[in-house]
């Protein structure tokens, strides 16, 4: 089982560079942030459970606030990883997180 963190608030978060991804896809890009010229970031924790499945979707932070988090979540949710294993080979579910940006092309 993930080791709990020093602040006892649930488990410890695991480097996203531990898992292997299998698949992930772009988030959409908000049309009226694209009209706006709007760039920013959404950081995300999240659970890749025992079928490398993105489960329980959290917030953390996103700058600017209430333009990226719907579309970082709704990509992150189409995102699959190999299975994390525990020391004696069966799948556990684990807790990472990660940020994505948004940024226009010029």
């Amino acid at each position: 089982a993930p080791a709990a963190n020093p602040a006892g608030s649930g488990p410890s978060l695991v480097p996203l560079r531990e898992f292997s991804r299998v698949s992930t896809s772009q988030p959409d890009y908000p049309d009226d942030a694209r009209r706006k010229g709007t760039e920013g970031w959404v950081r995300l924790e999240f659970t890749v459970n025992e079928r490398g499945q993105v489960r329980d979707i959290v917030v953390v932070a996103a700058e600017p606030s209430g333009v990226f988090e719907d579309a970082a979540s709704a990509a992150l949710a189409r995102w699959r990883f190999r299975p994390p294993v525990a020391a004696d080979g069966r799948p556990v579910p684990l807790r990472t997180s990660v940020q994505l940006r948004f940024e226009l092309e010029d």
